[in-house]
């Protein structure tokens, strides 16, 4: 994951709780750390692996700030994709 984080060009946005038992938090500060500028990390103290994705009223929010904030400073834009395969069914 910390390799995959490395190589983006654009900020990430990253929620974690703090009493994650599966997880542990600082898994999330080393990928924030390795991050593009412009990313994020957002640790919930109330909250494990399972509540936080339960936490809507926290993390909903916060991440449509984030985003609106990204979208409409225009400056963090992902690099043309050299060659892109279509996808058929």
């Amino acid at each position: 994951m910390l390799g995959a984080v490395k190589r983006l060009h654009v900020p990430v946005l990253f929620f974690h709780g703090q009493r994650d038992n599966w997880i542990p938090p600082a898994h999330t500060e080393r990928l924030a750390q390795a991050a593009p500028p412009g990313s994020r990390r957002v640790v919930l103290p109330n909250d494990d692996h399972v509540t936080i994705a339960m936490r809507f009223d926290k993390i909903g929010p916060e991440a449509l700030a984030w985003f609106d904030a990204k979208l409409q400073s225009g400056t963090e834009r992902a690099p043309p994709v050299a060659s892109a395969t279509p996808v058929t069914n």
